[in-house]
């Protein structure tokens, strides 16, 4: 709400207080970026498992384990770049809250003329820590495509491996049936197929959910860093940043500052959501460090049957040979 011709004692308090609200402003563009690099890793260890889990069944492990490499360096960077903006930004904001407090000595000593001009400074000062905080929205919004886009690729490539996985087991199955060890190998694909389904299931839902998470922190973030690069609320038309005069894009920017709950339900579903589904999808990682052991039974198995198999035609083959020489002999 804006005040109409208010006295200077008001114009001292304002003043204040906007010196107060700008360095509380300044700690949160600095504090902001760390909430980001926790819910980045807690997303990046499910893609770490889905990850390994590709590399070790694929037979382009070189190729995998470079372009994980590529990928962690470049949200490294973009998280760096994005923290150091804030910092700047952050310095732009302290610069503000300075000007601030000399418009709030100018008011109080009735120098109406300084008093304003050090307000315009605070205006613009605040515009410019904006405008550059928004290159760490936009690094946000790169690293949250870039999470996006490896989420798509090693989710599909890990349905695709575990499709591949259950058609094997099946058909495994089908063929140790009829052995000597079928009682013992077809425990084991039985055991293996039901811990495969059931993982599927989980990391598929994991895959969705941290995938839709990360999508509407992204749609946000968008939005609220386009808003920060193009506003201009140093315009001095209007002291109102509401006021008609100022850009849309301004307006954005405070609808998004002055509506918190449309931030903060963004906020939960893309960190504490994304963080808690991530600890869910984790409990289940121990089961694909377990999965090349088992391939290893399971290849044991068919090797020993395989084995029995041939021995079986050599008795077969021997008997038969036995029973043609004795023949021979008795005529």
């Amino acid at each position: 709400m804006q005040l109409r011709n208010p006295t200077l004692a008001q114009q001292t308090t304002i003043s204040e207080m906007r010196g107060r609200e700008i360095r509380f402003t300044a700690s949160h563009f600095v504090l902001f970026p760390i909430e980001l690099g926790c819910v980045i890793v807690a997303k990046l260890l499910v893609l770490r498992r889905l990850h390994h889990f590709t590399l070790s069944s694929s037979a382009h492990q070189r190729a995998w384990l470079l372009a994980g490499r590529v990928f962690l360096a470049a949200v490294i960077a973009a998280c760096v770049v994005g923290f150091f903006a804030n910092v700047a930004s952050a310095v732009y904001f302290a610069e503000a809250s300075d000007f601030a407090d000399l418009a709030a000595n100018a008011w109080a000593s009735n120098n109406t003329a300084a008093a304003a001009d050090f307000m315009q400074a605070v205006n613009a000062r605040a515009s410019t820590a904006i405008r550059v905080s928004s290159v760490q929205r936009f690094c946000e919004v790169t690293v949250l495509l870039l999470t996006i886009l490896a989420f798509l690729i090693v989710g599909i490539q890990s349905h695709l491996i575990f499709e591949s996985a259950l058609r094997t087991l099946f058909t495994a199955q089908k063929r140790l049936e009829m052995t000597a060890c079928a009682d013992q190998s077809s425990a084991l694909i039985s055991q293996a197929s039901s811990q495969g389904r059931q993982l599927q299931r989980k990391i598929l839902t994991t895959f969705l959910l941290v995938f839709s998470t990360v999508l509407v922190r992204s749609v946000f973030t968008i939005m609220y860093g386009v808003a920060l690069a193009l506003q201009d609320y140093a315009n001095s038309c209007s002291p109102n940043p509401c006021n008609e005069c100022k850009n849309v894009y301004s307006h954005i920017l405070f609808w998004i500052l002055f509506t918190p709950e449309f931030q903060q339900i963004s906020t939960i579903i893309a960190s504490p959501l994304a963080q808690l589904v991530a600890l869910w999808g984790m409990s289940g990682a121990r089961v694909l460090e377990q999965m090349p052991l088992q391939r290893l039974h399971l290849d044991a198995a068919r090797s020993k049957a395989a084995t029995t198999r041939k021995e079986k035609r050599v008795v077969a083959e021997n008997s038969s040979s036995n029973s043609s020489a004795n023949s021979g002999s008795s005529v």
